[in-house]
């Protein structure tokens, strides 16, 4: 019953908006939150500051890829597991952790592997197309039904 989806998912990543909405909202918050805390001004600018170091960075791997480690591709095959293809031409295989996110609209995958360390992943229709995303839904349900059965 499960054959039909153990074809490869070779999935490209592209630029998606509802992850540039996720990514700020999670940011511009953890920025707005820092105000009621009772710290003084200087520890709340490091902070501040460290957020928007983070919102760099992110937006450098996420959406506009200009970093070497920066993700184009995944690919995943029944036999090979998981493989990571970046910017800089790099192939990685990877190990995918039980640590994933599943809902309908967003999926994070969290990978460990030598090339690129940990790595989390953030997917959405818009990043890899619908069907694809439907496609890794679906395979991330079954690899959860056969590790519990």
């Amino acid at each position: 019953m499960w054959k039909k989806y153990a074809t490869p998912l070779r999935l490209r990543l592209r630029f998606s908006t509802r992850l540039v909405v996720i990514v700020w909202l999670g940011h511009a918050l953890a920025a707005l939150c820092l105000i009621p805390v009772a710290l003084g001004l200087p520890y709340k600018m490091i902070s501040w500051t460290a957020i928007a170091v983070s919102l760099w960075i992110h937006s450098r791997r996420l959406w506009f890829p200009v970093t070497p480690h920066a993700l184009v591709q995944m690919i995943w095959e029944e036999d090979a597991g998981w493989t990571l293809v970046t910017v800089g031409g790099a192939v990685c295989r990877v190990t995918m952790q039980p640590t994933w996110y599943l809902q309908r609209h967003l999926v994070i995958l969290h990978f460990k592997g030598a090339g690129l360390g940990n790595r989390n992943v953030l997917l959405s229709e818009q990043r890899i197309g619908k069907e694809d995303f439907r496609r890794l839904r679906v395979r991330l349900r079954i690899e959860v039904a056969q590790f519990y059965s």
